[in-house]
């Protein structure tokens, strides 16, 4: 890693100006992660606030291992590039759209903005004295100052910050033989070298492209329905696709979307199974239409809109969201992510190289190693089941591998269910859907689903020592897992065991003994690919405690197999469930996610209103019932983190 920083007096700061200058700085050093044998992996900049009353500029990029030398030298050239020539008008357009086009979208959902951000806001200008606006207040101001913000203005920032003194250049790398590190006189040669270079000025490579497809005719909805109680149309597509709409207004001007079939990587190959399982992420951020993925954003820069196509283990899926204004055009971009994806080399390499670099140092970091370790434990080392290697990546990760199983896979759209969350015009929404969803290709011969890969949780009792690192400190990691009939009840019932378990060993291992800073807890279950359930516990701890703290969990959960739980936690288990669903009803991604539970599992969705249901049961016995089914002491794995010099 790389850090250029250079620090100043705190002055009064010219927000706006700095934020462009920024912003846009960013942007340059995206398209050079994306060049062709580019020394940066990944990278950021910025200019504001430091320590104190200090402020800085800097400069950061993880750089490849053999090319660190080459990755100095790029991010200190356009340094330069920027003190020489600084940034173009048509950057500084879409920046500005960008900066305003938030600040309208503030304004938009004042009132429904979570209080957390308004907490982050006021601890600033509590610490820093940092202004703390209101949302209009901020999109006037915008508004007025942007549109006088000359390019003159923001390369004046340029000359004044990149300048050799005061500069502070930082390398950080892991301990590791044979990783040729410059020297700092290296360092300063190449700074001195660059500063005296011919550096081109940047040329704004971005045609004049457009996100726009011509369809003729409509696709025919051939059911509908509507549940008047909760608001909820269903209307299902002649090709194939349902549909699920809930206007809302929730927020004042957002729509969500989401996407969903069976099927995903469990349907190829193994001898392909490391590019179909990443080839929703390349793909999707490859663009379409002949555009590429970074074009794509600065294109859709000054709107509001996201989307981005993923393929997991048993699925494949969309999300995505827009303003009402923009919603035709979010679902142009779903159109073409199925009828006309881009197969971009120099994407898929900037993303590989970055996978590579991910895994690359992955036997040094304990914590890694740990995770790692578990994984393999877990699934009884199944190909699918752990972590994808360094090897693997760099022999088996392929783009045409990739590109033609995303394809293959997204070659139909029969069976994928969309639900649309949000401020829409239902009317407007049926008539975009009938002719960008409804004329998608679609072979309603072949149902898709998914695949049972055979993974598998270990069974029986097993006990594991990973020892890694030299820090003083242990980690604990315990898993009860089995099988079960499922039903949502029991998946309640096994999350709200969770939950009891979070209280009792916060109360014991943190409060009582003081033996951890905090402790997980969780209970989870699923049908796929087979009727499983998990009970999950892990603490971070000093290596002398661990014993004790692990003996005192299973005493916990003894303690619950035997009477169960207590009438306060009782209840406030249930109230924090019934307050948890009362506040997600406010929020259209709850909503969608309980909208697709509903169609998954074929439960009428006016139950999401009726959030008390099923907790009426809950008491003392039920825990003790779940205890006793779920905590199963001839199936669970206990595997623990100790340092390497520590004397066992």
């Amino acid at each position: 890693m790389l850090n250029l920083i250079r620090c100043g007096w705190y002055t009064m700061p010219v927000f706006c100006i700095r934020s462009l200058f920024s912003g846009m700085l960013k942007e340059r050093l995206a398209e050079i992660e994306l060049e062709k044998n580019t020394p940066i992996l990944s990278s950021t900049a910025g200019l504001g606030s430091f320590l104190a009353d200090k402020e800085s500029f800097y400069v950061r990029g993880i750089l490849k291992e053999n090319q660190i030398e080459e990755g100095v030298s790029v991010l200190l050239r356009e340094n330069i590039r920027i003190k020489k020539h600084g940034f173009t008008e048509t950057e500084l357009k879409r920046y500005k759209a960008f900066l305003l086009n938030n600040a309208l979208l503030f304004e938009k959902e004042k009132g429904k903005i979570p209080s957390k951000y308004y907490v982050e806001e006021l601890i600033d200008n509590f610490t820093y004295s940092d202004p703390f606006p209101g949302e209009s207040f901020r999109y006037n101001f915008y508004k007025e100052i942007l549109p006088s913000i000359t390019l003159a203005d923001i390369n004046k920032l340029g000359k004044e910050w990149v300048v050799s003194k005061g500069l502070s250049i930082i390398l950080k790398a892991p301990e590791k033989e044979g990783l040729d590190i410059p020297s700092e006189g290296t360092i300063k040669q190449l700074l001195s070298k660059i500063e005296t270079e011919s550096i081109e000025p940047y040329i704004d490579s971005l045609a004049k492209k457009e996100i726009a497809i011509t369809i003729d005719k409509e696709g025919e909805i051939i059911d509908s329905s509507y549940n008047k109680k909760i608001n909820v149309s269903k209307w299902k597509l002649e090709n194939g696709i349902t549909i699920i709409a809930k206007p809302t207004t929730l927020q004042n001007d957002l729509i969500s979307l989401s996407g969903f079939r069976p099927g995903g990587s469990s349907l190829a190959a193994d001898s392909i199974y490391v590019s179909a399982r990443n080839a929703g992420s390349i793909i999707g951020s490859s663009g379409i239409l002949n555009i590429s993925g970074l074009e794509l954003e600065k294109l859709n820069m000054g709107k509001t809109i996201s989307l981005t196509p993923f393929i997991n283990f048993y699925e494949e899926l969309f999300s995505g969201s827009s303003t009402a204004e923009e919603l035709e055009r979010m679902l142009t971009m779903l159109h073409l992510y199925f009828t006309n994806p881009n197969k971009d080399i120099l994407q898929f390499e900037a993303d590989k190289q970055r996978m590579i670099a991910g895994t690359k140092n992955d036997s040094l970091n304990p914590d890694t190693v740990f995770d790692n370790e578990i994984s393999r434990i877990m699934t009884n080392n199944h190909l699918r089941g752990i972590p994808i290697t360094e090897k693997q990546i760099e022999n088996e990760l392929n783009l045409d591998t990739a590109f033609d199983f995303y394809k293959n896979r997204f070659s139909s759209a029969n069976g994928f269910t969309f639900i649309f969350v949000g401020s829409f015009d239902l009317q407007k929404l049926k008539e975009l859907s009938k002719k960008y969803l409804g004329t998608l290709p679609s072979n309603q011969t072949e149902k898709s689903d998914w695949k049972d890969i055979g993974l598998r949780r270990i069974t029986g009792v097993h006990k594991n020592t990973i020892l890694k690192g030299n820090e003083n400190k242990s980690k604990v990691d315990i898993r009860y897992t089995g099988t079960l009939d499922y039903t949502l009840e029991k998946e309640l019932s096994i999350s709200l065991l969770g939950d009891l378990l979070k209280i009792k060993l916060t109360e014991e291992l943190r409060e009582s003994m003081s033996g951890v800073y905090g402790v997980q807890a969780s209970g989870y279950s699923t049908d796929t690919p087979y009727n499983w359930y998990r009970m999950h516990i892990r603490f971070t701890c000093a290596p002398e405690n661990r014993d004790v703290l692990i003996n005192k969990v299973h005493e916990v959960i003894a303690d619950i197999k035997k009477k169960g739980a207590s009438e306060k936690d009782v209840k406030k288990i249930i109230e924090t469930r019934i307050n948890r669903a009362k506040d997600g009803l406010k929020y259209n991604q709850y909503w969608s996610s309980k909208l697709k539970s509903a169609e998954i599992y074929n439960w009428n969705p006016e139950d999401i209103l009726d959030y008390k249901k099923n907790l009426e049961k809950v008491d003392s016995n039920y825990f003790k019932k779940a205890a006793n089914t779920y905590f199963n002491n001839d199936n669970y794995v206990e595997t623990i983190l100790i340092p390497e010099n520590l004397n066992q």
